[in-house]
């Protein structure tokens, strides 16, 4: 019986390695009603205009903190605030999750934490999806500390239900490395392979090495 990665599944992968579980933390704001008193910088007036021109806010409860975010269509991801009105960047806010390195944005969270079928009624990617976007999104930033690899690309193998990971080294650093490049691939599977598993425990992954200019 094929077996996929469900939502809990990722949920439970995000939680037992990073400590993050966001479920039922996460809050629709949709009038001045469910904003919660501790936005009271926010006027009523205030609220509607950015209700009427970018839709929803969100509530986030991160420990005994709350933050108002909403998707304003900014190059550089949501529009975050504190309760002091102090702005927060999307990235600082993952950082203050200790996902930053997941490579998740504020609309992975909503995807993986906040279900509401009246949100424009859109359908979300499937969880394995979702799962390989994460993978490919860790891989990515941490890019810099695997020597003579140049990029990844993850996809979901349905037939095997894990993920392939392609690793494309870079041909130049190979042939320069003669003999000694075959420590180097090797050891780019064995660890790139140990973090994976350590990272995204209970995920099951394939590596294949490609080379290219």
């Amino acid at each position: 019986m094929k077996y996929l990665i469900n939502e809990s599944q990722l949920k439970n992968i995000i939680k037992s390695n990073f400590g993050v579980d966001l479920t039922n933390k996460i809050h629709m704001v949709t009038n001045k009603w469910e904003l919660p008193f501790e936005f009271e910088y926010v006027s009523p007036r205030t609220l509607n205009n950015y209700l009427n021109k970018f839709g929803p806010m969100y509530v986030f409860e991160i420990g005994k903190k709350l933050y108002l975010g909403q998707n304003q269509g900014r190059k550089d991801g949501w529009t975050i605030v504190d309760t002091g009105d102090r702005i927060v960047s999307e990235l600082e806010f993952m950082k203050m999750l200790g996902i930053e390195y997941l490579g998740l944005s504020m609309d992975n969270l909503l995807d993986e934490y906040f279900k509401e079928e009246s949100i424009n009624e859109q359908v979300t990617d499937e969880p394995e999806d979702n799962m390989s976007k994460i993978i490919q999104s860790y891989l990515d930033m941490n890019l810099p500390n695997y020597y003579g690899i140049k990029r990844f690309w993850v996809d979901y193998n349905e037939q095997f239900d894990g993920y392939d990971v392609n690793i494309f080294f870079d041909r130049q650093v190979v042939m320069d490395m003669g003999g000694g490049s075959n420590m180097l691939l090797r050891n780019a599977n064995f660890y790139l392979k140990e973090e994976l598993n350590s990272v995204f425990n209970g995920a099951k992954f394939s590596l294949y090495q490609h080379f290219e200019d």
